[in-house]
């Protein structure tokens, strides 16, 4: 059995920012290739599964399970969020 974030791909990764929406100074075409080294990464990773059901509103942008949030969906969601904790109070 595997256990999260423990045994996921990225764990083992040297390269941390690889998962990271940006990186100072690099172009598009070096995220693009950053990006698909990430989701390739990720397609390897043995929990997949749990890292996708981690994911929450501290996620604000990146690649998380394979998948890249589009900054303006992170926008909204965090938008939501933010409206969700001041009706709570």
């Amino acid at each position: 059995m595997s256990t999260y974030p423990t045994d996921a791909a990225c764990a083992w990764s040297p390269d941390k920012t690889l998962w990271d929406a940006n990186v100072h100074g690099e172009t598009p075409f070096q995220r693009e290739v950053r990006h698909i080294q990430a989701k390739a990464i990720c397609a390897t990773c043995p929990v997949g599964f749990e890292c996708a059901q981690a994911i929450d509103w501290t996620w604000d942008e990146g690649i998380r399970a394979g998948t890249l949030l589009p900054e303006k969906k992170t926008a909204a969601r965090t938008a939501r969020a933010r409206r969700a904790m001041s009706v709570s109070q």
